[in-house]
């Protein structure tokens, strides 16, 4: 997936991360009970199982990427000669698309509100902006 057109997976599916988090943890219960069941199931058998859960996760979390471009299309403007990191492309593509809140960012993003702060400083740094309204107006203006 492009790196700009990332963004929080929590933020925009939190039906499917849940999904995904159950079908996780019917995978580590599956080694758990392999582990006891040693002599009813061979190890082969529970690797084979595990394959398939994992294939299973894999095949969601492809959907999401997709159902994710549809939802946050491309930002108005392109940011890769800006060296942004991952998770300050992922921050502000949030701030763009959504003219969000720290606060928001916190819960979206579940990290510390120091942390967006301190991403949203490197991002005005990187770019040349002042302040995230700087950034929203010059990325609609393409940084022109």
């Amino acid at each position: 997936m492009n790196e700009s057109r990332k963004s929080s997976l929590a933020f925009f599916m939190p039906k499917e991360i849940e999904g995904l988090s159950t079908l996780f943890r019917t995978i580590i219960a599956t080694v758990v009970a392999a582990r006891k069941k040693e002599a009813k199931i061979s190890i082969q058998d529970s690797i084979t199982a595990l394959h398939r859960q994992l294939d299973t996760a894999q095949k969601k979390i492809d959907s999401l990427e997709k159902q994710i471009n549809i939802l946050a299309p491309p930002l108005p403007c392109d940011l890769t000669n800006y060296d942004l990191t991952k998770r300050e492309l992922e921050i502000t593509r949030l701030l763009i698309m959504t003219e969000g809140t720290t606060k928001s960012f916190v819960e979206a993003l579940g990290i510390q509100k120091s942390t967006v702060q301190q991403h949203l400083q490197n991002i005005f740094t990187k770019t040349g902006a002042d302040n995230r309204y700087h950034l929203i107006e010059m990325c609609r203006n393409n940084f022109s």
